[in-house]
């Protein structure tokens, strides 16, 4: 990982993009090719907690979609459903286009497993 660019290594965070990734190498005065290896790791950790704080990325990102697609999901609502399928849901023209919305990814909300308790072992007669 250390061995990357500056460019490459923040494509694997989710909520920065090339745009927010520009403004904030600009403020700290680095070039996107510098490796990161040759960032020294105190700017490396200040540059982390910028991100932190300022925006929404990763874990945190992903579960403020999931809270807002829920109510959708669970009302089973027109939106809903078309987010299911993947589909645009504002009214967009399908006839024509969304091909690339019909492939994209699909987010998927996992429901935990109720706890099932584990079987009681009883000693058997031994004869």
């Amino acid at each position: 990982m250390l061995s990357q660019s500056i460019k490459t290594a923040f494509r694997y965070v989710k909520g920065i993009g090339s745009t927010r990734l520009n403004v904030f190498l600009r403020k700290a005065n680095l070039n996107r090719k510098t490796l990161l290896k040759k960032i020294h790791w105190k700017k490396r950790l200040g540059l982390s907690i910028y991100i932190t704080k300022r925006y929404t990325t990763g874990g945190q990102l992903q579960r403020l979609h999931r809270s807002f697609l829920k109510p959708h999901l669970v009302y089973g609502s027109y939106k809903g459903i078309r987010m299911t399928q993947g589909l645009p849901s504002n009214g967009q023209r399908t006839h024509s286009n969304a091909i690339t919305a019909g492939t994209m990814p699909r987010i998927v909300i996992v429901k935990p497993k109720p706890k099932i308790a584990p079987p009681v072992r009883t000693k058997k007669n031994v004869r």
